[in-house]
This record gives structure tokens, C-alpha cells and sequence, in this order.
């Protein structure tokens, strides 16, 4: 009698409707909390970190804390890029998601921590000829621009008074400290001379200011190159500067202009004059200019 009581007790339509509906109100909560967090949870930034010269990504989701995925438009016109679309300079800047309305604000931080890309070149000098380092050099490149040249071991310095073919290291950084250390040959020989290498060595690697048509052509081209701070630098720029150079033509010049020109060690191997007329353009010959001189001589 007291079984079948129970088991009818367990089995009142009120217990099971009451049992079933706490059940669905169960899962409605968990659903609600779900769906709060997982759809309704707010939006919030990271701090980017991006090294100088990568690109930013442009998918709004990697500048979001949340889990799932968002189309949320994102702004990030703040940043400096190159016109590849590469960083180009480090600091920090801020960029901006929209959010149903709101603008929400976020950092990012390009940073530099990527050594220069070095090579270098065997380097020949007299005995106990002075030179820079950065006559080691080839190339160097970093995003940071400027590179500098140390010893790693200063006692290197005094190699230029030992002949034979020494091993140096060298420390190469940039601006913000990022360094490589590499191994340079320095070759120290009593019948060479770095210097008449670099005077002598007519390969033009740049002129200032900068003249896509130069033709070619020097006005002055002496036998051997000189730096600027020389004395002979400044003895040809007076030189061309004085000069009437309107003496030698009939025509009216509207400008003249002075272009330097290097080699690939910085030394000044000649200038060139640039004439501008009405309707032409000329670069002035050495033979034009030392007939000017002829007649201011005379």
C-alpha cells in the first residue's frame, strides 16, 4: 500500500510539469548568459605592437580583445606608412573602431628591433694610414636609415701600424641600438694607398642636386678626387662662382645651376654647369670654360 502510494506520488502530472518547466527555465538562463557574454559582451581594444616597416593588418578582428568575428569598420589613417603601405617611422598613434555609433579609440606602438642588414668589403690600406670605418662598408640597410660603425674590440684600432691581413670585428647599429656584429678583413701593405684608391676612382655615384639629364658632361674634371672639406673644393667653387660665364654665350641666360658630382667614397670627381636658356638647356664643356678662363686672364 505504501509503494503504490509513493509511486503515484512521483508520478502526479503536477510534479512532472513543475519538473520540466524548471528544466526549460534552466536552459533559458544559460542560453541568456551565453548569448550576453558571447554576443552581447563589450567591445574592447588591444595595444598593437608593429615593427617599423610591416605592415598593419587591415582585419578589424586583430585589434579586438573579443572572441568571435566582427565587421566593425576600423580606422587606422593615423598610422605613418610608406606608399607600399609599410610603417615608416616609430612612435605611437591611435587608431579607431566604430561600434554601433561609438568610436572607440585603441594605440599602436611601432618599434624598431631589427638589426641592420650589413655587407661589407675587404679593405686595403697603407701602413699606418688612417681610415673610417664606414669605408668597411658596402651596404647597410635599415629602416632607421642612419648606420654607425664601432670596434667591437678597440685595440683594433692599431692594426694600421702591423702589415699583413687582419680579422676585425665590427659593431653595427642604428639610431635606436639594434646591433649585428660582423667580421671585416683589413689588409695593411706599405705600397698601397687608400687614399689614391678613393681619389682615383671615377665612378659616378651621385650628383647634388640631384639631375636626371646630366649628360655626362664636366665642366671641371680634375685628375684626382677631393673631399669637400678640402682646400681644393673650395678653390673650384669660388673659381665657378666667380665666373662670367654670360661672356661666352649671345644669348640671354635665365639660370645657371652647379652640380657636384661624387664617387661611391664621397669624393668630389668634378662639377658641372648647368645653363638654361629661352629654349635650351646645355651642361658647359671643360673646353668652353677654359676659354672663359683665357679671357679673364688676359
Amino acid at each position: 500500500m505504501i509503494d503504490e502510494e509513493f509511486y503515484i506520488e512521483e508520478t502526479s502530472p503536477v510534479k512532472v510539469f513543475f519538473t520540466i518547466l524548471f528544466f526549460i527555465l534552466l536552459l533559458s538562463a544559460i542560453g541568456a548568459v551565453y548569448y550576453f557574454y558571447f554576443y552581447h559582451e563589450p567591445i574592447r581594444l588591444k595595444d598593437i605592437e608593429l615593427e617599423l616597416g610591416s605592415a598593419p593588418s587591415l582585419d578589424v578582428n586583430d585589434y579586438l580583445k573579443n572572441i568571435g568575428r566582427y565587421d566593425f569598420p576600423l580606422d587606422i589613417s593615423k598610422l605613418s606608412v610608406d606608399e607600399d603601405g609599410k610603417t615608416n617611422a616609430i612612435g605611437e598613434y591611435s587608431y579607431e573602431v566604430i561600434v554601433n555609433e561609438e568610436t572607440l579609440r585603441g594605440k599602436i606602438f611601432v618599434v624598431d628591433t631589427t638589426p641592420p642588414e650589413v655587407t661589407l668589403r675587404e679593405l686595403i690600406i697603407g701602413l699606418g694610414e688612417e681610415y673610417d670605418l664606414d669605408d668597411f662598408l658596402v651596404t647597410c640597410e635599415d629602416y632607421s636609415v642612419i648606420c654607425h660603425v664601432n670596434y667591437a674590440n678597440d685595440k683594433d684600432e692599431d692594426l694600421i701600424n702591423e702589415e699583413g691581413t687582419h680579422k676585425i670585428k665590427l659593431n653595427i647599429s642604428d639610431i635606436h641600438g639594434n646591433t649585428i656584429t660582423k667580421t671585416a678583413i683589413l689588409i695593411v701593405d706599405k705600397d698601397a694607398s687608400l687614399y689614391d684608391l678613393k681619389a682615383s676612382n671615377e665612378e659616378v655615384s651621385q650628383i647634388y642636386p640631384l639631375d636626371d639629364k646630366w649628360d655626362g658632361t664636366y665642366t671641371v674634371k680634375p685628375e684626382k678626387g677631393f673631399l669637400e672639406d678640402s682646400e681644393e673644393f673650395e678653390t673650384e667653387i669660388l673659381k665657378l662662382a666667380n665666373s662670367d660665364i654670360s661672356s661666352l654665350f649671345e644669348e640671354s641666360i635665365k639660370e645657371t645651376k652647379l652640380l657636384t658630382i661624387y664617387n661611391k667614397y664621397n669624393y668630389v670627381i668634378g662639377f658641372s654647369l648647368k645653363v638654361t636658356f629661352e629654349n635650351e638647356v646645355i651642361y658647359l664643356s671643360e673646353s668652353e670654360y677654359s676659354k672663359l678662363e683665357i679671357e679673364d686672364e688676359t
